[in-house]
């Protein structure tokens, strides 16, 4: 915070220098009263930006969890485990069931590695906002910054879309364990 806090000056002077350059300077004074509304913006946002970001993310992971719940996510793993243990023991002799339990435990390794990945996107753009919103005062940027706050906001909002469907299939597992797959059937049966 700040190191954006003290960039602002510099980005300040290059955004007055571009609208100099760009515009002339037949309206200086309209442009720095333009600019200086920027600036207070900006750092209003480097300033409040913590506590906006934890109650937004207070409500977010509170939403999810709920989700989650509602579908017992516990049941997709119990599923899931038999058939790899099947699938490790009697896979010689069955080849499918290797197969199949190859591709649940490299379905899950790839969820968890993006599960991951997205909480790693999260925090270092978290890190990086205040220095995006400094960089928001240079006028070539600004459209890679909105497209940067698009790109946070999507992977924030993602968790909720996977609660929400880890919470249809728990529940779509639960209702007819028989009609779902074999997977689901495997899994009561061990």
């Amino acid at each position: 915070m700040a190191a954006a806090l003290g960039l602002v000056g510099i980005f300040l002077v290059s955004d007055i220098l571009w609208t100099l350059w760009t515009e002339g300077a037949e309206d200086l004074a309209e442009t720095v009263i333009g600019l200086s509304k920027e600036l207070i913006l900006v750092v209003a946002i480097i300033l409040t930006l913590p506590y906006f970001y934890n109650a937004f993310a207070v409500m977010v992971n509170t939403i999810g969890v709920h989700l989650v719940d509602y579908g017992d996510p516990g049941l997709l793993l119990a599923t899931d485990l038999p058939i790899i243990i099947l699938g490790a023991s009697v896979g010689y002799f069955v080849p499918y069931l290797a197969n199949l339990a190859a591709d649940i435990t490299f379905a899950l390794l790839v969820t968890i590695a993006l599960a991951v990945l997205r909480f790693v996107l999260i925090g270092a753009l978290f890190v990086a906002a205040p220095i995006l919103a400094v960089l928001w005062l240079f006028p070539p940027f600004r459209k890679v910054i909105s497209f940067v706050f698009e790109i946070e906001v999507g992977l924030a909002i993602s968790g909720l879309i996977a609660g929400a469907v880890l919470a249809l299939i728990g529940k779509v597992a639960y209702a007819d364990p028989s009609g779902v797959s074999i997977a689901v059937l495997l899994g009561r049966l061990a």
